[in-house]
């Protein structure tokens, strides 16, 4: 999204939303897939679950399923990217349309993490050693 002065907009935080009546289940895998994606490509990008009427006034991109898009756009300034989730699915292609769009860094782009902020360390043998609970990786 371009803002007004025609400069790059810079993502910091990603909200995932949703309603306290109902929650799809598909939307806490989304959640996960899509921090798992940002982590991979070592953005300094937080990825938070969110109540949509309580969203942190330093969003930047909203995922919402289609049935809140609308209760989403009256309750978030303009400047809010606002993108449709399948609530009934979890490979989401919202998210790798932001990821591409965050790659050409064309209107959005996010800073990227040093070697020193990854969850990556370096091994004894010099390979590199992930901790995961179950699917979740943890460091």
């Amino acid at each position: 999204m371009v803002t007004e002065n025609n400069s790059k907009r810079l993502v910091k935080k990603i909200v995932i939303g949703f309603d306290l009546e109902f929650m799809p289940p598909a939307l806490v895998r989304s959640f996960t897939l899509l921090r798992g994606k940002i982590a991979r490509k070592r953005y300094r990008i937080e990825v938070v679950l969110g109540v949509i009427t309580k969203l942190p006034g330093n969003t930047d991109v909203l995922f919402v399923p289609e049935e809140l898009l609308v209760k989403a756009q009256q309750l978030t300034s303009s400047d809010v990217r606002i993108a449709v989730l399948d609530s009934k699915k979890t490979h989401q292609s919202a998210f790798d349309e932001l990821l591409k769009d965050l790659e050409e860094g064309n209107e959005i782009y996010a800073e990227r993490l040093g070697e020193a902020e990854t969850l990556e360390k370096i091994g004894p043998q010099g390979g590199v050693i992930m901790r995961y609970r179950g699917s979740e990786r943890i460091g």
